[in-house]
């Protein structure tokens, strides 16, 4: 493997990482709201 095929793979997983966390932060925010109307 040489160094671009390894920092491509870096920077992929990185952005796939962000990528998740802003899934996470937007589900949390989703799950509260709905139990916000719930009360």
């Amino acid at each position: 493997m040489d160094i671009v095929e390894k920092s491509n793979i870096f920077y992929k997983s990185k952005i796939m990482l962000l990528t998740l966390q802003k899934y996470n932060d937007i589900f949390h925010l989703y799950k509260y709201i709905k139990c916000d109307e719930t009360h």
